[in-house]
């Protein structure tokens, strides 16, 4: 339902700033933000992701040094 609603508010708002501005900057608003959130997605997510990863192959290089610390006492 709420996704419904939010689709049709965004497609009514998108005809009301359409009808009201040139299409030259329409497609040029439209153009930077599909931009602005592939870096997003990109950039931001993407390194997120990648230290995440580093973080948990850290801990995993930590636990292996803990356990053979103990096994050598």
């Amino acid at each position: 339902a709420l996704l419904f609603a939010g689709s049709f508010i965004g497609a009514y708002l998108g005809k009301m700033i359409f009808d009201r501005t040139s299409e030259v900057f329409f497609r040029r608003a439209l153009a930077t933000f599909m931009l602005l959130i592939a870096c997003k997605l990109f950039v931001w997510d993407g390194a997120r992701a990648l230290m995440v990863d580093q973080m948990a192959d850290q801990s995993e290089i930590l636990k292996i040094s803990v356990a053979s610390g103990e096994q050598d006492d």
